[in-house]
């Protein structure tokens, strides 16, 4: 995130992105964040996204942990179908 002009707005740019989402980059105002607990209240307008490469509807990201030989938390991410049932088969 970056400030527009922090002497004269609390606007900001600021991307977000995840392994199923393209890079998106949104305006947004700090003023609106205090008080407002639903959604993404500080976000003005979304102004530009990288295209999709692929449909990842019904796809769903989770993070999880490994253990290393010495006992070193690893993390690591799963990228899956929404109704996938992990049972060590698949």
């Amino acid at each position: 995130a970056s400030p527009i002009d922090s002497t004269e707005t609390d606007e900001f740019w600021f991307t977000r992105s995840d392994y199923i989402t393209p890079s998106t980059l949104y305006l947004a105002d700090a003023n609106k964040v205090e008080g407002d607990t639903t959604g993404d209240p500080f976000i003005v307008d979304k102004i530009k996204s990288l295209p999709e490469m692929y449909d990842a509807k019904g796809l769903k990201i989770e993070q999880r942990t490994a253990t290393s030989k010495d006992g070193t938390q690893i993390p690591y991410f799963i990228v899956m179908k929404e109704d996938v049932e992990l049972n060590g088969k698949n």
